[in-house]
């Protein structure tokens, strides 16, 4: 067995959701998927969260990822949009586990929703739908 640490599933998710052309077109054009609160916008910011559960002994761990579809605030294009924006990055994430993989990648055997989505406006005043995925994985 590979190290707990090895089961990291947010470079697949990223990957996964970088690349998809169905999310690419609700966000406006490629390259709008990432880690980083950066231009342009819309985006989808994709960051690990507290939570979830590791154990130890099959090195099996339970991964909280937070999706937030941020909002320009040069050109708005509203919260019904950035609802759209994030149920479809959660539809894509829930393809993993049906994905192949190499040896040494983390294998992923479930994803969900683990909170609904919802408005939650950015500080800069911008506006953003935020919801959280619960990756299953293990290494």
């Amino acid at each position: 067995m590979r190290s707990l640490a090895d089961a990291d599933p947010i470079p697949a998710a990223l990957d996964l959701l970088a690349g998809s052309t169905r999310l690419a077109a609700e966000l406006g054009g490629p390259g709008r998927v990432g880690a980083q609160h950066v231009p342009p916008y819309p985006r989808l910011r994709v960051r690990p969260t507290p939570g979830g559960s590791d154990n130890l002994l099959t090195g099996e761990a339970h991964v909280l990822v937070k999706l937030e579809a941020l909002d320009s605030t040069d050109a708005p294009v509203g919260e019904w949009q950035l609802r759209q924006i994030l149920y479809v990055a959660l539809e894509e994430l829930a393809t993993l586990p049906a994905l192949p993989y190499d040896d040494g990648q983390v294998v992923i055997t479930d994803v969900a929703s683990a909170s609904g989505g919802g408005p939650v406006p950015e500080a800069d005043g911008r506006g953003r739908y935020i919801a959280t995925a619960a990756i299953h994985c293990h290494a």
